[in-house]
């Protein structure tokens, strides 16, 4: 229902904030209820992956990516958080992967380069994969400065 949405939808924000500030646990708490009062919140779900990446709980901050984007897969941010944790849980290809995704769901993603460009620099030992995502990052935010 609508106000089932405008509920969970408020939890989410109110995780978001709560995130931003490094409140992680009051996060962490603002997303579960907003998943109580719509299970099937993917924003939610992803918002959770973000927290328990910060609170550095990877294997949750995978399962919470991963049942976000089962959820919505066209979901960029869903991708990076589950990519993050994935190179957290040094599973670099299906990070690698899941941040590709991210990319061709929305080219626009500094973040996703940037992270992009880590992997590579570190794993890979791709030094012209791991420029050309840092070029990329850096163009965007050029871009974004302009606007």
């Amino acid at each position: 229902s609508k106000t089932q949405t405008e509920a969970s939808s408020f939890q989410y924000h109110m995780g978001n904030v709560y995130v931003g500030l490094h409140r992680l646990e009051d996060g962490e708490r603002s997303f579960r209820e907003g998943l109580a009062i719509d299970q099937n919140d993917a924003r939610c779900l992803m918002g959770l992956s973000r927290c328990y990446l910060e609170m550095e709980r990877f294997e949750d901050a995978s399962e919470m990516g991963r049942d976000a984007i089962g959820l919505q897969y066209h979901f960029p941010l869903g991708h990076y958080y589950y990519g993050l944790a994935q190179d957290k849980l040094r599973n670099h290809d299906v990070a690698i992967d899941s941040l590709q995704t991210a990319l061709q769901q929305n080219p626009n993603f500094e973040e996703a380069h940037l992270a992009l460009a880590d992997i590579y620099r570190r794993h890979s030992q791709d030094s012209v994969l791991a420029e050309e995502h840092h070029l990329a990052a850096k163009e965007i935010a050029e871009q974004n400065s302009r606007e």
